[in-house]
């Protein structure tokens, strides 16, 4: 059977990629008597959007690197034959249609729409337009929407396009919550994001590469940052940077100022795959991105995370620490503690093996959230 994957995938964001990557692996490795492919679509007003951040001056060369990096990575994907860089989507619908038996919906925030895409969108799966496909999804996630913000109507779309799905798996408790109160009568599944499914990363050559081509040629070990305003960013610099190269990913923690501090180096000549290889070598790993948290808690990376989600409810990143019970080394930016933050550094530091056990086991229960999953895709498979 042929098995189609539709995700974020082409999206400028370290942790949209890896997940792709290491789902569609994933599939690969378990299913290799059938064919998987990421279906290769991308709305176009979002693909313009990038290149418009390449013409913003000073960042909008770094963002170029990036950007070009990103794109080198993409053979790296199982993509589909055909590629969709379009607002007008009837086209894809006849493709998988067409090409696919399954299709697979996830992971990322697929189903987070407001102010971002049409409420009827392609990741709901086009209803019954899709006359020939078993619809499933992996980890999907709503998460930031605004839920009581949804009109009825949006919500009757939702529910009549979701009644369709064969399994529906999600990543987060409060979109569990939300698809639940469809009352689509089927059962809603956790699952853990699909970059757990990614065993540490051990290619130190690539990751030695990556440091020399953004000019670290120091033999120093690297802390790594995917942080923005980091509360007492400037104390916590001073207090590492003598020992440890601070290696800032994905975006500058405060743009202007960083430009000026020698303290930290920005890696913006890196690919999702290079992120990924490199993190393994981390001494320690300070993140307020979910897959900032992910990709270095897969490779069993000492991680702490300042959670700086504002809406009322659990954050993705609190969740994802509460489940793999890594609470201390949760904080909250509203009422960032310091002394308590610097107290989990310097521990980490010194304690690594002791953490990356802690890390191995955690991981180790948190896979078990894709057996659902699994279970569901072997019936239909056999």
């Amino acid at each position: 059977m042929k098995i189609g994957i539709l995700t974020f995938h082409r999206s400028i964001n370290y942790g949209a990629f890896m997940q792709c990557y290491a789902l569609s692996h994933e599939l690969m490795v378990r299913y290799p008597q059938h064919q998987v492919d990421v279906i290769d679509f991308e709305y176009l007003h979002k693909h313009n959007s990038y290149r418009a951040a390449m013409r913003q001056f000073p960042f909008g060369i770094e963002y170029y690197f990036c950007y070009n990096r990103f794109q080198s990575d993409l053979k790296r994907l199982p993509l589909s034959s055909k590629s969709f860089i379009t607002d007008r989507t009837d086209e894809l619908c006849d493709y998988i249609d067409k090409h696919y038996d399954i299709v697979i919906v996830g992971s990322d925030a697929v189903w987070t729409y407001q102010g971002k895409m049409p409420v009827d969108n392609p990741y709901w799966l086009f209803g019954n337009k899709l006359r020939n496909v078993i619809k499933m999804s992996y980890a999907a996630s709503a998460f930031s929407s605004r839920f009581d913000e949804i009109p009825l109507e949006e919500r009757e779309l939702i529910k009549n396009r979701l009644s369709e799905f064969y399994y529906i798996g999600v990543r987060d408790e409060v979109t569990k919550s939300f698809v639940e109160s469809l009352e689509l009568g089927i059962t809603v599944y956790l699952n853990h994001d699909p970059t757990i499914f990614l065993q540490p990363a051990t290619d130190v050559k690539i990751a030695k590469m990556t440091l020399r081509k953004n000019f670290v040629f120091n033999n120093k070990e690297s802390v790594s940052f995917m942080t923005r305003e980091l509360p007492k960013i400037d104390k916590l610099r001073g207090e590492l940077a003598e020992q440890y190269n601070l290696l800032h990913f994905y975006r500058r923690d405060r743009y202007k100022a960083d430009l000026l501090d020698n303290r930290c180096r920005f890696m913006n000549n890196v690919s999702p795959y290079e992120w990924y290889n490199l993190y393994g070598q981390m001494k320690l790993n300070i993140t307020n991105f979910f897959h900032g948290a992910c990709l270095g808690i897969i490779n069993h990376v000492p991680t702490i995370v300042v959670d700086d989600f504002e809406q009322s409810y659990m954050s993705k990143y609190a969740q994802l620490m509460t489940d793999l019970k890594l609470t201390d080394r949760l904080f909250y930016k509203k009422d960032f503690q310091y002394e308590k933050f610097i107290e989990a550094v310097n521990y980490c530091l010194t304690h690594r093996e002791e953490e990356s056990q802690r890390l191995a086991i955690a991981i180790d229960k948190e896979r078990v959230k894709s057996q659902s999953f699994f279970l569901a895709l072997d019936n239909i498979l056999k």
